[in-house]
């Protein structure tokens, strides 16, 4: 595939694929001759010869308002004031379809296709006119391509594959022969972004620009290229798209890197596509998501959602994943509490007989049960310090009530070895072992105590 650049430098002028290149698949060369693409004085794509595209209108936004197709047909689009798209109407022959895009919830010719979730989205099948609901689920990857979606089988309860997707980096979906492909009416794809496939358009719409994932380039210039002053305006993420993407064509966002700020805002405008919602940007770099939504009786309503910090992405993650553990670390959790009890228990009891014995026979005496038990104690005490972290994480009302009761513990153990007199020194060894031992088992059986009385 050969490229040629404009006198620009940044404007791609034509791109000529080798003759044994595919021209049914990938990019494809409707245009064999001439110039491929012509700009406007904004820099805005208006021609693509490749595509059969004769003509693209632009509004005061730069967003485009009507692609034309030659003789077949056209696209047009309609924005609010803020430049989120509100409607799409495509012309084909004498066929006419009106997509409208109404906070997230999407028709088609006035029927409702489907609305987001935080998995998914809830898919409309309408059945002799009455509205069938089903919740579809889809699994993304880093990027946040859309990569598999399933449902569950009505009729035999079982999970049934909606569609499989695999990528090439820049975007180009790859052709394989046993992927699942149901004619879905969801065409949210790579980056999670929608394919704009009629008319042989195919490019992702990102909200400010479209993208075509032939060429992996934008069809207009970045509004903020001064950002970026080394890297062409019209090209995607850097050319890194396995590390890097652009949330609505306006600005890169390193997964693995970029500022706070931008992660910020990069995950606000991901919200934002998700729930329909229109980003607001305020002082000290302070970004919140409004969502506009219709009530029952006529009038309307905002929700606004302002936390997209790093420490609340990363705390959110923590609890969503330890919710959805929680019986198992809880499991895990009183384990460890058991194997610390069950080795107290025996320390204890190794120590009195230890000391016994010694005081008769000679031996090591309560040393060894002692440091057993003390060892015991100890992994109780993490097994507890975990289930109550779990609790706390997840919003588990007995949470406090289980600090209360652990704490509690502690200072009746801390009491204890303040109140409870030790061995003179004069003592032997044997007196003062037997001491130790009944100093840990008095302070065992308080600490139970106190818990229980914590519990009631």
């Amino acid at each position: 595939m050969l490229c040629e650049v404009s006198r620009l430098r940044t404007q791609l002028a034509k791109v000529t694929d080798s003759p044994s290149g595919n021209d049914a698949e990938g990019f494809i060369d409707g245009n064999k001759s001439s110039i491929d693409y012509t700009y406007d004085l904004n820099g805005n794509l208006i021609t693509d010869k490749n595509k059969n595209i004769t003509e693209i209108i632009y509004n005061h936004l730069n967003l485009p308002t009507k692609i034309t197709f030659g003789t077949t047909g056209n696209i047009v689009y309609f924005y609010n004031a803020s430049g989120q798209k509100m409607q799409k109407i495509v012309t084909d022959g004498t066929n006419t379809t009106t997509t409208d895009y109404l906070g997230g919830y999407q028709y088609q010719n006035t029927v409702l296709q489907f609305f987001p979730t935080a998995e998914g989205y809830v898919k409309n099948t309408p059945v002799s006119g009455t509205n069938a609901y089903s919740y579809v689920f889809n699994y993304t990857d880093h990027l946040g391509n859309v990569r598999l979606s399933y449902t569950q089988n009505p009729s035999t309860n079982s999970l049934t594959i909606l569609e499989e997707n695999s990528y090439y980096p820049f975007g180009l979906k790859h052709t394989v022969s046993n992927a699942v492909v149901q004619g879905q009416d969801y065409k949210y794809k790579f980056n999670g972004k929608e394919l704009q496939d009629e008319l042989g358009l195919n490019e992702y719409a990102y909200g400010w620009r479209d993208y075509d994932p032939a060429i992996g380039r934008w069809n207009v210039i970045d509004q903020l290229a001064e950002k970026y002053y080394r890297i062409s305006p019209y090209a995607y993420v850097a050319n890194n798209p396995i590390t890097t993407i652009d949330p609505d064509g306006r600005y890169l966002f390193g997964l693995f890197g970029s500022t706070s700020a931008e992660r910020k805002e990069a995950r606000a405008e991901k919200y934002a596509a998700k729930v329909g919602g229109s980003v607001v940007k305020g002082e000290n770099g302070r970004v919140s998501v409004n969502v506009v939504r219709g009530t029952a009786d006529g009038s309307m309503t905002i929700t606004t959602k302002s936390n997209f910090s790093d420490f609340a992405t990363l705390t959110g993650n923590i609890k969503k994943w330890t919710t959805s553990h929680k019986e198992q670390l809880i499991g895990v959790a009183k384990g460890i509490q058991k194997i610390g009890d069950n080795a107290t228990k025996a320390g204890i009891t190794g120590a009195a007989v230890g000391a016994a014995a010694t005081a008769i026979v000679g031996g090591e005496g309560a040393a060894p049960g002692i440091v057993v038990a003390g060892l015991g104690s100890g992994v109780s005490g993490f097994g507890s310090i975990l289930e109550i972290g779990v609790k706390l994480i997840t919003g588990d009302e007995e949470a406090m009530k289980d600090i209360g009761g652990f704490v509690t513990g502690k200072i009746v153990e801390a009491g204890a070895n303040k109140i409870l007199p030790g061995a003179g020194p004069t003592a032997s060894q044997e007196i003062k072992s037997a001491v130790k031992v009944t100093r840990e088992v008095i302070k065992n059986e308080t600490s139970k105590k106190a818990e229980e009385l914590i519990s009631e």
